[in-house]
């Protein structure tokens, strides 16, 4: 009966079938029913159709090919997808949807459905251009950042090796010595910067860049240095220039200034007096919302292509795969010609959650005839005693192409250890573990939790380190204070060690379910703790215990939150408190908060762990092969997340499929 519907149902038979696959997102019946009425003699295979394009869109698709083939293959990989998480014994298969496309295609290529297609212009929900169709408003975004790339970024090339040496210098007397940096080559301990950073910070001096690297290749280093330069080199920039840094969520905001802060704290301290490290000592981070003055009566930004910046303004845009294409068009189009920019990225890390991959398509095959990215490779975190570091690297290699088949930990985890003794380290730096749990049923669901309490058995210390902590310290003598502070530093620090992270949100291996294990697990702790002064101890009735990681999923504005900010539940006279450390440690009453902007931080999804590091994390990955999120991006940006060691979950069927599995979006960006 299923199948009929494809080909013979109704168009809202079939939007209700794709909607029972979890397919399409509910909002988009009033956008099919605004195509009816504006086109009354559209088909209903044509109808058909642009409802799949819509359900592909929502994947951060923005180019549609109108070859029926090259659409067809793109939705039979979603719908395999779709099948693995519902009951598909009654569902049709993929193949079931190849008439529909073929008809609904040939339609659309008569040019008959005018009121909604544009082939001329941009004034229609949807454009098609050169054998491709658009939503009309991703078309456009997709023209403004090609048009506004194109008056930003220029041709440029590398410096010289003296240029590079004297630059090496300069940063080297800049920074502090420290002892961590002595070896036979450099006696002196000296900081010093590799070939790669040094060609961005000379190249940062006359050119706008786009950097690039993953974590501990030194992008925020190389950004502080070519600020620096330019502000002494360029004495209006120091007088008359503003500075802003800005990322798409508050966390990653916020981390670019507390990373810009750090390496202020490393230059010595003779060059702490100067105008130079003042400006920069004071500089604000933004979303890139609230950099543009996001108007939420109107939907639309302050700052646009009309009403821009101020041209003597340096631009630093950190996390950019994570910016989706409307908002990088928009943030593009505010930044008059004459402005420095500085955009960061690793392109190997998931694409933004909305629409688009912009940062992957700059950086893509078809977009290399222009020279103003620099790639950072060589990182110094994860160095060649690293198997976090190979690993990450051996996925790097399939998604680039480099590299085929399977990833093997025994030959990473052996040439690491050659590593570490040539080094005259008796281990290397860090571990990688593969675990599959191998249960059915009740027995899985019964490893998972097991596995959970086990991997959470640190954290059992959080409520009692948690009722020890008092928000307001100002009544307390200097003795007291110094002891706050350390019980302060001693939860937080807690709070990073470790992290479960998880694909999934729903599901055995979902966040949902590992958090309600974990919240049990932790709340035992606490009751426990407490029943040790008071064996009648009853736990009050609230959704809220000390000790309890909670995340933000919403901003709120009005306090400085974001979502993404990740905080420890504390209690003080019976009220509960979420204490975060921004420059200090601050403490929010949990009353003033929205229930609905708060869960649970036990375990977080790999999207939003993103711009995180942990020292240990746990990483579940979907089971069946095929799956939708068993990808490339989610098992690299998963792994670099862990500084010490990474346990991965999975069978290693699925790891392998992850490792060779790329996500690819198309938007159709060129750079000419």
């Amino acid at each position: 009966m299923t199948k009929d519907i494809i080909t013979n149902g109704s168009v809202s038979q079939f939007f209700d079938l794709l909607r029972e696959a979890r397919g399409i997102a509910a909002i988009n019946a009033h956008l099919q029913k605004f195509v009816q009425d504006l086109q009354p003699d559209i088909s209903a295979d044509a109808q058909k159709y642009l409802l799949m394009l819509l359900s592909l869109q929502e994947e951060g698709n923005t180019r549609f090919s109108l070859d029926p083939e090259i659409f067809y293959k793109k939705w039979e990989t979603k719908w395999n997808g779709l099948m693995l998480s519902i009951d598909a014994a009654e569902m049709p298969s993929a193949s079931d949807f190849k008439s529909v496309v073929e008809k609904g295609i040939v339609d659309i290529r008569q040019n008959k459905y005018t009121n909604i297609i544009d082939w001329n212009g941009t004034t229609k929900l949807f454009v098609v251009k050169e054998n491709f169709i658009f939503a009309t408003k991703y078309y456009k975004a997709k023209v403004a950042i090609e048009n506004a790339a194109t008056t930003h970024f220029t041709d440029g090339k590398n410096f010289p090796e003296a240029d590079v040496k004297k630059c090496t210098q300069k940063v080297a007397t800049l920074h502090k010595k420290n002892p961590r940096f002595t070896n036979e080559e450099n006696p002196q301990g000296e900081f010093r910067i590799n070939e790669e950073q040094a060609q961005a910070i000379l190249r940062g001096q006359k050119e706008n860049l786009i950097i690039t690297g993953g974590p501990g290749t030194g992008k925020t280093t190389v950004v502080l240095y070519i600020l620096w330069n330019l502000l002494e080199n360029n004495p209006q920039y120091l007088e008359d220039w503003e500075i802003k840094l800005a990322a798409p969520s508050g966390k990653a905001a916020d981390r670019m200034r507390e990373s810009i802060a750090g390496g202020l704290a490393d230059i010595n301290d003779e060059f702490k007096n100067s105008p130079i490290f003042k400006k920069l000592e004071g500089l604000e981070s933004y979303t890139i919302h609230r950099l543009l003055k996001y108007l939420p009566k109107t939907g639309k930004f302050y700052y646009n292509s009309e009403t821009q910046f101020s041209e003597r303004t340096i631009f630093v845009i950190d996390e950019a795969s994570m910016i989706d294409i409307s908002l990088f068009a928009a943030l593009l189009q505010a930044i008059a010609a004459g402005s420095r920019i500085f955009i960061l990225g690793d392109p190997f890390q998931l694409p933004s959650v909305e629409a688009g991959a912009v940062l992957g398509e700059i950086l893509s095959h078809q977009n290399r005839s222009r020279n103003f990215v620099v790639k950072l490779l060589k990182s110094n975190r994860f160095t060649d005693d690293s198997n976090i570091g190979q690993l990450a690297h051996a996925i790097q290699a399939r998604a680039e192409g480099s590299e085929t088949g399977p990833v093997s930990f025994l030959e990473i985890q052996e040439k690491v250890r050659e590593a570490a003794r040539h080094k005259n380290r008796t281990e290397p730096k860090d571990k990688i573990l593969l675990k599959s749990l191998d249960g059915m049923g009740g027995l899985f669901e019964e490893q998972v939790q097991n596995l959970v309490c086990e991997t959470l058995e640190p954290f059992s210390i959080l409520p009692e380190l948690a009722e020890q902590i008092i928000p307001d310290a100002s009544l307390l003598n200097e003795q007291q204070r110094d002891e706050q502070n350390s019980i302060r530093e001693k939860l937080w620090n807690l709070t990073l060690s470790l992290r479960l992270l998880s694909a999934e949100r729903r599901g055995t291996c979902g966040v949902e379910n590992l958090n309600k294990v974990a919240c049990k697990k932790i709340r035992g702790h606490w009751i426990n703790y407490c029943r040790r002064f008071a064996p009648d101890f009853v736990p009050p009735r609230s959704r809220y215990f000390p000790g309890q990681l909670l995340i933000l999923t919403q901003n709120q504005a009005m306090y400085k939150l974001y979502n993404g900010d990740t905080g420890v539940v504390i209690f003080h006279e019976e009220r509960p408190y979420l204490m975060l450390k921004k420059d200090d440690f601050v403490f929010y009453p949990l009353s003033l908060l929205p229930e609905d902007s708060l869960e649970p931080a036990f375990a977080i999804t790999i999207h939003k762990s993103q711009g995180s590091e942990y020292k240990h994390v746990t990483m579940f990955l979907p089971k069946q092969k095929g799956h939708p999120l068993l990808t490339n991006q989610i098992l690299y940006t998963g792994i670099t997340r862990a500084k010490e060691e990474v346990v991965i979950i999975a069978t290693p069927e699925a790891f392998d499929d992850a490792c060779c599995t790329v996500t690819e979006r198309e938007t159709g960006i060129i750079m000419m």
